[in-house]
């Protein structure tokens, strides 16, 4: 994953030093593809990726006016901007993502990118589905669902229509947060 990036000897530098609660370095160089899917791996790696390539994009001259990310991408932002060091961010998203994992352990739920069909109509085709939920809606055309893989219809089983054969199953850990609480009754 990051083996080009840590052939820079600055970043490869900087990368022992945010390593004190992870090995990064092994992280991203030799880690596989189901060990990167772990989102206690998977976030200061891909935290570690951005603060380096931002780096990178100083060096050649390039200063971010502002910096800006989703989940933890913010972390990279943070460091972007100024407001946390290198160091700091990793420790912090090392942490977060050791707590979402025991949060939502691997294997109990999965996400599945839904294509085509606006927001409205996906909330719709699942609202009969226990265990599923819309994850989130990054565009209009994408929204994202989670669901337990226990329930009978999962992103690892067939949806029912009109979601079948808009839904792809994302290659990725399980979703980052729980599912949304029951509504409290009146």
């Amino acid at each position: 994953m990051g083996a080009d990036l840590l052939a820079d000897p600055e970043i490869e530098s900087l990368c022992g030093r945010c390593s004190t609660e992870i090995d990064l370095r092994r992280l991203l160089t030799d880690a596989g593809e189901e060990e990167l899917k772990l989102t206690q791996n998977a976030q200061p790696a891909l935290c570690f990726m951005g603060i380096g390539l931002t780096l990178l994009l100083r060096r050649a001259g390039l200063e971010p006016g502002a910096a800006a990310g989703h989940s933890v991408g913010e972390y990279a932002a943070l460091v972007a901007g100024g407001a946390l060091s290198p160091e700091e961010a990793i420790y912090a998203v090392v942490h977060r993502g050791r707590a979402m994992a025991e949060a939502v352990p691997a294997g109990e739920t999965s996400m599945a990118a839904i294509l085509g069909l606006a927001p409205e109509a996906v909330v719709a085709a699942i609202a009969k589905i226990d265990n599923c939920w819309p994850r989130n809606f990054t565009t209009p055309p994408q929204p994202v669902l989670g669901a337990s893989l226990a329930t009978p219809a999962t992103p690892q089983r067939p949806l029912p229509p009109p979601l079948t054969p808009q839904a792809g199953r994302l290659n990725v850990g399980p979703p980052r947060d729980p599912p949304p609480p029951a509504p409290v009754p009146p």
